[in-house]
Formats: C-alpha cells, sequence, structure tokens
C-alpha cells in the first residue's frame, strides 16, 4: 500500500538508507553495484534497505540512487554511464561530462586532482565511486551550465529534451524546500532552483532563477571549497542584483551555552508538516534538518535569542511562552515537541 517508487527515490523520499558514499582511494577494490546495495565487502557503505516509511520524510540517500542505477540496468541491459549519456548528457551538450568509473585513463590530464579540508592532495588525485547514480558524474561548470539552461528551456517550453509538464511537475512540490535535489530558495520570479554537492575531494554549487534562466555554477577541487563557492554566488549577486545570494551584516554576541541548552529538542512545523532539531555542538547551537544538514548558529544582537547562519544567512529565533518554546525559521513557527529538550 505504501510501494518504494521511482519519484521517491529520485527526491530522497523513499525512506531508504541515509548518508552520502566517500568513494574508493587509489589502489582500493572497488565494490559491484549489488555489493554497495547490500552492504558486502569489499563495499565500506551500509546496506541499502528501507528503515522508515516511504514517503514520510526528506532525508538524503544516496542508497536510493544506487537503487535507480541498478534499476535502469537490469531493465535496458546498458551500462549506466551508456543510457545516461544516450538520455542526458550528448543531448544537453554536457561535452566534457562523463559517468564512466573508474575514470578512463584518456581523461586523467583533464582531470583536477582533489585535496582534503587541510589541503591535502587525495592519494591518487581522487576517489573511485562505482555509486555512478548518486557520486559518480565528472562534469566541467561549462557542462552544468548547459544542464541548467536546457532545464530553463523544459521550464518555459522550449527543450527538445526535457518536456515542459514533466519539468514543472517536478519542482511543483517541494518537500521541506527540496524537489529531486534541488533547493527552491526564494519564491515567485525570485525563485532559484539550487544545488550543492561534494566528494572526497571536492566540492561544487549551481544555481539558476527559474524565470530569467540567469545563474553560475562553481567548482572547487577541495574540501574546503564550498565558503569559496559561497563567496562567489555573493558576488555575482551583487554584480547583477539577484535577489538572493546576498551578504547580511549582523553583529555577533555572546552567549553562554547554559542559555543554548534550554533551546535544544525537535521541533515540529505542523502546518508545513516538517521538523528540524536543535542541538549543542562544540558550545554553539546546531540546527540539524531532516536531509542531514547541519547549521552552526551564531547568536546576533537584536533579542536574547536571536541566531544567524554565517554561510547562508538562514535565522532562527526562539520564543518561550507559556511554558512553550517556539523557533521562528524560514518565515514560519515551530514548536518543540514536550519532553524533546534535552
Amino acid at each position: 500500500t505504501n510501494p518504494v517508487t521511482f519519484r521517491k527515490l529520485l527526491s530522497h523520499t523513499s525512506g531508504i538508507t541515509p548518508g552520502g558514499y566517500r568513494g574508493y582511494a587509489d589502489g582500493e577494490a572497488i565494490p559491484t553495484d549489488q555489493q554497495v546495495a547490500n552492504g558486502t565487502p569489499p563495499a565500506n557503505s551500509p546496506k541499502v534497505e528501507v528503515l522508515r516509511p516511504p514517503g514520510e520524510e526528506l532525508s538524503y540517500s544516496g542508497g536510493g540512487y544506487t537503487m535507480v542505477e541498478i534499476a535502469l540496468q537490469d531493465l535496458l541491459r546498458r551500462p549506466f554511464e551508456q543510457i545516461l549519456g544516450e538520455w542526458v548528457l550528448t543531448p544537453v551538450g554536457m561535452r566534457q561530462a562523463d559517468f564512466t568509473q573508474p575514470l578512463p585513463a584518456a581523461s586523467h590530464a583533464r582531470a583536477a586532482r582533489g585535496h582534503d579540508g587541510e589541503g591535502g592532495a587525495v592519494r591518487g588525485g581522487w576517489h573511485t565511486h562505482p555509486e555512478q547514480a548518486a557520486a559518480g558524474l565528472w562534469a566541467t561548470p561549462s557542462d552544468m551550465a548547459a544542464f541548467l539552461i536546457e532545464l530553463w528551456k523544459g521550464h518555459h517550453g522550449e527543450s527538445r529534451v526535457f518536456d515542459q509538464t514533466s519539468i514543472r511537475e517536478m519542482l511543483a512540490n517541494p518537500v521541506d524546500g527540496h524537489a529531486y535535489g534541488f533547493r527552491l530558495i526564494g519564491d515567485g520570479d525570485a525563485t532559484f532552483i539550487t544545488h550543492y554537492g561534494g566528494t572526497v575531494g571536492y566540492t561544487a554549487g549551481m544555481t539558476m532563477n527559474l524565470a530569467t534562466g540567469n545563474g553560475a555554477v562553481f567548482m572547487t577541487n577541495a574540501e574546503g571549497g564550498s565558503n569559496l563557492g559561497r563567496e562567489f554566488l555573493q558576488s555575482v549577486s551583487r554584480v547583477y542584483d539577484w535577489p538572493m545570494f546576498r551578504e547580511t551584516r549582523v553583529t555577533a554576541v555572546d552567549r553562554p551555552v547554559e542559555l543554548l541548552q534550554p533551546l535544544t529538542g525537535r521541533y515540529v512545523f505542523a502546518e508545513q508538516d516538517w521538523q528540524v532539531s536543535v542541538v549543542v555542538e562544540a558550545g554553539a547551537l546546531t540546527l540539524v534538518f531532516p536531509n542531514g544538514d547541519r547549521y552552526g548558529m551564531v547568536p546576533i544582537s537584536g533579542g536574547p535569542m536571536e541566531f544567524i547562519h554565517p554561510d547562508t544567512a538562514v535565522r532562527a529565533g526562539f520564543d518561550v511562552e507559556g511554558g512553550e518554546t517556539r523557533i521562528r525559521l524560514y518565515g514560519q513557527v515551530g514548536t518543540r515537541e514536550t519532553g524533546s529538550n534535552r
């Protein structure tokens, strides 16, 4: 009565094992798709299984995309890289993009070597990802820009690759602000579809205004590159006068951990049917979202319980009244569950 469907797999609402993949370093044995799915050696990731009722909540699941990868290959009896090459990469004009894993030797000279969070080089340059659908795409910023442009054309009925009805349906019912891997930021004619991603040694991001088609893509060959990427988007936003990704100037203040601890717990947004958890980590208030994102919040002036996430400018405020604690987030109000404070 509640099956796992392709829509649920692709929208990260399948209830399947959460999390992503670290890949396999140079010299490590590479598992098959079936070994990845079963969590058997040499796979280094947990078994892919349904852990929660499908359709109940958003939770990033690389394993869900592995299920899609296996299903497509079983159905069409062709390698995944050939299927996606024929369906998407070639028609869209993504000239450098390739899902082949391991990366073919002929492409090694064109591949940027990855670096960890401390700036050290990744052994062998990069990891191999047999989990192609979730983490195995090699591409350039121009490739991803071509993909975004074709999505925009599809949204406006001008694409020969993407059907307008399908694209609009895909983006019409976001869950916690996410639609099939994209974050929908803003509203109306200022809605940007945005995706950030990363593997060992790399971080990347892309965004596009659905109304105008204006967008930007960044790629970095370092795990610490996300901060640079955000500065890049801020700069683009200033120059081209975008309503999103602009800097927010606030004044940080000190708040002792004793004042933060009473705010922890799980907050439910009944009208929107989603939730967020609040914890204290390393002395800082942290928002934990259903998809696994963790936002370390900085206390700011303007009230005793006002906070901001420095990288995204997401704000959160807390109000305590009549024994209830509420959170103000994304223009909505959530109420802490009774007994969830620890």
